[in-house]
This record gives structure tokens, sequence and C-alpha cells, in this order.
């Protein structure tokens, strides 16, 4: 996980402008999903992937109940 910083140095350094911007990445080091911004099913199957990619159980990401919208502005 990396966290940018008030300067933006690794948006910059990656050519990001979305933010989020999450990638789901293999021990090899291949990108095997990303989603730029957020979206509550991309997140969803990003976990869901990430589950199965070291052989768990998918866990829900958000609490029953909790209202999250689909996409949220950035």
């Amino acid at each position: 996980m990396v966290l940018d910083d008030r300067d933006y140095a690794v948006s910059r350094a990656y050519g990001l402008s979305n933010v989020p911007s999450i990638f789901l990445v293999d021990a090899d080091g291949i990108i095997r999903r990303s989603i730029a911004g957020f979206s509550r099913s991309a997140l969803e199957g990003m976990a869901s992937d990430l589950a199965a990619s070291i052989g768990v159980a998918a866990s829900p990401i958000f609490e029953e109940g909790e209202q999250v919208l689909e996409t949220k502005p950035g």
C-alpha cells in the first residue's frame, strides 16, 4: 500500500489522475485489477479476487445495513 503525501509525488511519478487509484498486484508484480475512483462494486470485486488469490473465503468489506453509494465523486 502506498499513500501519497500532500505533494502527490507518487501520483505524479505514476501518472495517476484519479483518487483513489487502487491496484491489485500479484507476487510477480503483475497488476491483476485496477480501480480508478470509488466504485462499491469494483471494491467488492477486488476483495473477492484478493481472497481467492490467497485461498480464503471473501468477507464483506462494508457492514450489513451500511449505506454506501455505488459511486462517489472525488
